[in-house]
């Protein structure tokens, strides 16, 4: 037996194949981890908080989206903002620009990361669904904004990682200011994840096979053992234009 986790998020599904204490290949002990130190919460909670981003970007955005980087200027704001401040300005933006989308008859979708750097580096990096740019430069008066289409692919697992490199950032920077590690609009559908207990083999194969039009992504196939000693596979696949 073994468990397989599959997450399906807009183009993209994630699998994951894995044995636990009651479900382990037949005979087989476990083996000795690769290092006998366990993770952290703190390191469990930072990856479990990139898989979900990682999801939500992939379920919710894609073609026509931008990832908009947020600039503070020297003049007239002080370029040495608090991450409260930070946050008070990122809300009103937000607040604004909500009111855009009503207008041209469009629900906002947005996820933002805080960015707080050791010195002045101040930037807020949001994920928006399309709209006129200049209506986003309208709703931010502090300084330019930065803009960078979402490509066709509709696997944003290098976006995900990125914004999260920023949040580490922040949180080194912040502590417990920061009390969660992206902000996102209550109306982002979840993706679909389905964990099911597999009886009819001992254990999966080793070589990942795609869905019918899909595709395997090759540097996503991850062959290990978890911290109870136990082994597991993973990978990704994306829908075929």
């Amino acid at each position: 037996m073994y468990w397989e986790r599959e997450v399906r998020a807009g183009n993209t599904i994630e699998v994951k194949r894995y044995h636990t204490g009651r479900a382990r290949p037949r005979g087989q002990p476990r083996q000795k981890r690769y290092s006998e130190t366990t993770f952290s919460q703190e390191e469990v909670n930072r990856k479990n908080a990139e898989d979900m981003l990682r999801w939500l970007l992939n379920t919710n955005f894609g073609y026509g989206d931008y990832h908009i980087v947020l600039n503070y200027q020297r003049e007239p704001c002080d370029p040495y903002r608090t991450f409260d401040e930070m946050r008070c300005d990122v809300s009103r933006f937000i607040r604004n620009l909500k009111r855009r989308y009503l207008n041209e008859g469009k629900e906002m979708k947005y996820i933002y990361v805080i960015e707080v750097g050791e010195k002045s580096s101040r930037h807020t990096h949001v994920v928006l669904n399309g709209i006129s740019i200049k209506l986003i430069q309208d709703c931010w008066q502090f300084g330019r904004i930065t803009c960078t289409p979402l490509d066709r692919s509709g696997d944003y697992r290098r976006l995900a990682n990125y914004l999260m490199k920023y949040s580490d950032k922040t949180f080194r920077n912040v502590g417990a200011a920061m009390k969660t590690r992206y902000s996102r609009s209550r109306n982002l559908q979840l993706p679909n994840i389905r964990k099911t207990l597999i009886k009819k083999a001992s254990t999966y194969r080793k070589l990942p096979v795609a869905k019918k039009g899909y595709e395997i992504i090759v540097d996503t196939v991850e062959y290990g053992v978890d911290n109870f000693g136990y082994p597991f596979m993973k990978y990704s696949m994306v829908r075929l234009e």
